[in-house]
């Protein structure tokens, strides 16, 4: 049953991300105050059209705030980066990630338990969306919700779970290289701060990479100036070719 949030809002954009695999590459294992993956574990990313305002819906496997957080959950932090498929940022905040060259992102929101930021690249490509956006996190049911003033639209995303840490300068947990039951560990040299990451298939691939698909990428087969094009294209060849078959045979050839 779709949540009132759900309800009251048209879906641009949905997609599940695989249970049970906040832990990184698999072999990071969190402190033990907080060793509840489920809590960190990204299940389905919604964007959605609320009254003409971009707003997500990021299911999780389970939301508790056992330190009474004023956005509804003590665990995770969440960022939610916004592209168009092309140019923009490629750098993944302090993740350890990357995008693919040529599709990063514009607008950056990060959703702690304590507060919710939203960064604007600095680029003239995107000059059309104003820098002085804002955004509000909620909790509802087993979702967190973000509410952004952006215009509802066709964007790219990338989704990005985090352990909070309210010890670090940036309050994200930094994996160890020391096993530790006060800290996130991993065995990875420069791990990666990222628990998990959307993506529709196994993540641990990405660990190999350190770079992100983007989600929602604009289809090239839906498009039909690919086709206009196509078939000016195939047009031009046949003309150039007929041309020359003709001018071989009036000479002789």
């Amino acid at each position: 049953m779709l949540s009132s949030v759900l309800a009251a809002a048209s879906i641009l954009f949905s997609v599940s991300d695989p249970a049970n695999d906040a832990l990184g590459d698999g072999a990071y294992v969190l402190p033990v105050a907080k060793r509840d993956v489920a809590q960190v574990d990204i299940r389905t990313f919604s964007a959605l059209d609320n009254a003409g305002r971009l707003e997500f819906n990021i299911k999780m496997g389970r939301i508790q705030n056992p330190d009474q957080a004023p956005n509804g959950f003590s665990n995770p932090i969440i960022d939610v980066f916004i592209g168009t498929g092309r140019g923009g940022n490629t750098d993944l905040g302090a993740s350890g990630f990357s995008t693919r060259p040529n599709s990063g992102w514009y607008y950056w929101i990060r959703a702690t338990p304590w507060a919710v930021t939203l960064k604007r690249a600095d680029s003239a490509d995107f000059v059309q969306l104003p820098a002085n956006r804002t955004a509000k996190a909620l909790v509802e049911g087993s979702s967190i919700v973000i509410k952004t003033d952006i215009p509802a639209g066709e964007y790219t995303y990338y989704a990005i779970s985090s352990l909070y840490d309210s010890l670090t300068q940036k309050g994200v947990a930094l994996p160890q290289p020391e096993a530790s039951p006060l800290k996130l560990y991993s065995p990875l040299e420069n791990a990666p701060s990222a628990l998990d990451i959307l993506f529709e298939n196994r993540q641990i691939i990405l660990w190999s990479t350190r770079e992100v698909p983007p989600l929602n990428e604009p289809k090239l087969g839906t498009n039909p100036l690919i086709y206009t094009g196509a078939a000016g294209l195939v047009l031009v060849l046949i003309t150039t070719i007929w041309g020359l078959f003709g001018l071989a045979r009036r000479n002789g050839y």
